[in-house]
């Protein structure tokens, strides 16, 4: 087959399995502990927990699971704005890459209008901590990371969506740069 018949081809939409209709579930009490003790699944219940007992500190006024939403959550703040919550345990450029994504698949699917709220305009990453290359110290002792990151947002970043980062530590401090 030649390169030309290949980029030619069309995607037949019977290929795309259907999705799961998106669901919106208000967080008003401590998450239990996830079934697997994975590091991710049980930072996940660490970060949901922690903004539920600071939701006034941190201005935030519901606290949102998503499931089938191709995001894991959403927070209402004092203001009523709306934010993705996209949590990864450990940030590096791949699962930066994957959170960008998935953030803009809410948008782009429509994902909020069917779960009837109007379309956010910021999303944050959460994350435990850096990975590989983005553990590494750079500039002014800060975690390459912070810098990568943001140096991607600027031109990766049609200013239809802001993007940040924070980190949650093992020891419950929210790190922003």
């Amino acid at each position: 087959m030649r390169i030309q018949e290949i980029i030619d081809r069309k995607i037949n939409p019977e290929w795309v399995p259907k999705p799961q209709s998106p669901r919106l579930i208000e967080v008003t009490e401590s998450l239990p502990d996830p079934p697997s003790k994975r590091a991710d699944l049980v930072f996940e219940k660490t970060v949901f927990n922690y903004i539920l007992e600071n939701k006034q500190s941190l201005g935030v006024s519901n606290v949102y699971q998503l499931r089938a939403a191709r995001t894991d959550g959403l927070l209402k703040l004092d203001t009523g704005q709306m934010v993705l919550l996209e949590i990864k345990y450990a940030l590096g450029w791949v699962k930066c890459c994957q959170a960008r994504i998935q953030f803009e698949s809410f948008i782009k699917l429509n994902i909020y209008g069917k779960i009837h709220i109007d379309k956010p305009e910021n999303a944050l990453i959460l994350f435990n901590q850096f990975s590989r290359d983005w553990a590494r110290m750079g500039k002014y002792n800060r975690q390459k990371g912070w810098y990568n990151f943001y140096d991607e947002q600027n031109y990766l970043s049609d200013d239809s969506l802001n993007i940040h980062i924070a980190q949650l530590t093992d020891e419950k401090c929210l790190v922003v740069y």
